[in-house]
């Protein structure tokens, strides 16, 4: 009778190569967290920057349209009269037909805009919303942007804080309106 032919792996190679392969996919989780980690706060980071920089350029745009005598700024709400969409010149004298009231707001960190019609009709004459008209306008509106920590118009600038669980982003500008005072 010959030598018996082994087939297959016994129970203690088997455990072996177990436990090693264990400890290998170990160490390499322990090498990759670090990394998946730095990688989840890079995209939220770049979320909330992203965010920051798209709400606040709207929010300059439709300010740079204005006057700055119509600019109304109260704690964390800023008002001011818009030209509108369609653009609105006088096309004799070339000054802005303002056609809408536009108002924004932070309210527990959302931000939020309601625009009105002027009185119904546009206007030639700049004017500006009293603390107590602007406490008013500012009861409802649409949301623009949710994770907002700080909003605000102060001597001519207008600053924008996004914010997340681990990230923050600030933005500030100067705002040069394009239709005089």
């Amino acid at each position: 009778m010959g030598a018996l032919r082994r087939r297959g792996f016994s129970i203690l190679e088997l455990a072996l190569v177990g436990s090693l392969l264990s400890v290998v996919m170990l160490l390499l989780l322990q090498a990759l967290t670090p990394c998946l980690r730095i990688w989840v706060l890079t995209e939220q980071a770049s979320e909330v920057r992203t965010r920051g920089v798209l709400v606040h350029q709207r929010v300059l745009a439709e300010m740079r349209g204005t006057c700055a005598s119509s600019v109304r700024a109260a704690g964390s709400a800023v008002s001011f009269l818009a030209v509108g969409k369609e653009g609105g010149y006088n096309p004799v004298n070339g000054k802005p037909i303002y056609r809408e009231m536009v108002a924004y707001w932070l309210e527990e960190g959302v931000l939020y805009r309601r625009a009105s019609t002027v009185a119904g009709l546009p206007t030639a004459t700049p004017f500006a919303l009293t603390d107590a008209e602007l406490a008013g306008f500012c009861r409802s509106g649409k949301v623009i942007c949710r994770e907002v920590s700080g909003f605000g118009f102060a001597s001519g600038v207008l600053s924008l804080e996004t914010s997340s669980r681990k990230a923050r982003s600030r933005r500030e500008a100067h705002v040069h309106f394009r239709n005089g005072t």
